[in-house]
């Protein structure tokens, strides 16, 4: 429903995610409106999703695995990006982001990260991934600027700790 919203609002809309699986389901239900580039697809298949959906206004949406549609390519056709699912590092969202805001982007760019929760105040592992990727911006953070903070141990660990208390 979200996506139908985006793209009925008249932007286009780059979608990453990080299973084939997902990638499919998307792409096969906006598949009228979208191009794909996927880990699988030709250096040329790519080229050819890249052009459809900069110039063909009839192509709303780019439906992109978040490691082989996040470098590399321009996409400044798309107002809005957003994560359907999660990778292990910030570099890779970063980058990935930075498809649409690049050299030549006129407009302002809005980007999402789709969380799912669950009833009763539980998390999910995407909020549990998402949580773990900012605690690793801080640390990288921290080490650009030159910051130090207490810190309480590991962050692969307190994942771990999160993931064992879940399942208790």
């Amino acid at each position: 429903d979200w996506v139908t919203t985006i793209l009925e609002g008249g932007d286009k809309l780059i979608l990453f995610a990080h299973h084939r699986d997902i990638q499919r389901q998307i792409y096969e239900a906006f598949k009228d409106q979208s191009v794909h580039i996927f880990g699988d697809d030709t250096a040329q298949a790519r080229q050819d999703a890249v052009d459809r959906f900069q110039n063909d206004p009839n192509v709303r949406l780019a439906v992109c695995s978040l490691i082989a549609g996040g470098v590399g390519i321009t996409l400044t056709a798309a107002t809005t990006v957003a994560f359907v699912e999660f990778g292990w590092r910030p570099a890779d969202h970063d980058q990935a982001e930075a498809r649409a805001k690049r050299i030549g982007q006129k407009n302002s760019v809005m980007a999402w990260y789709l969380v799912g929760e669950l009833p009763e105040g539980r998390q999910t592992i995407d909020r549990d991934i998402m949580d773990l990727v900012e605690a690793k911006r801080a640390v990288v953070t921290q080490a650009i600027d030159g910051v130090t903070t207490e810190s309480s141990g590991s962050i692969l660990w307190d994942l771990v700790k999160r993931l064992k208390e879940r399942a208790a």
